[in-house]
């Protein structure tokens, strides 16, 4: 199909934990007719800059959202609908730094995404999703 007509985007701040402190920030697009989903990293001392390009779903991805789960080790999961009607969960493979008390440090190289599960029955185009992680849903 063609685009869906408008982009959508979501943010994961990080280190999300401990602090408030944001020191890297990635910027998640969807909305583009392919099914890729672009990503933007920057910081404070960085302006926005497209990082990757990510085909995640055969047609447009619709809609997306972010679940992070600070629990020591960073663990972020990218979910995305699409106008095919599946949802699609993705791990964000980030790497952790022992030079930052363990906290995530984002690099130049391109952020590996592990497909987690696909929901197949939905009967029209996924237009949002929401996450929450205190009741794990």
């Amino acid at each position: 199909g063609g685009a869906w007509g408008f982009a959508h985007a979501t943010c994961i701040c990080l280190p999300r934990s401990p602090g408030p402190r944001c020191e890297e920030l990635l910027i998640f697009q969807c909305g583009l007719a392919g099914g890729e989903v672009c990503v933007y990293t920057c910081s404070a001392s960085a302006p926005p800059r497209k990082s990757q390009t990510k085909r995640l779903h055969w047609g447009c991805v619709t809609c997306l959202a972010a679940s992070e789960r600070p629990n020591g080790l960073f663990d972020v999961h990218l979910i995305t609908g699409g106008a095919d009607g599946c949802v699609k969960i993705w791990k964000l493979l980030l790497k952790q730094s022992t030079l930052l008390d363990r906290q995530v440090k984002l690099s130049n190289a391109p952020i590996p995404v592990l497909p987690v599960a696909v929901l197949q029955s939905h009967t029209s185009p996924v237009t949002c999703l929401s996450v929450c992680m205190p009741m794990d849903l």
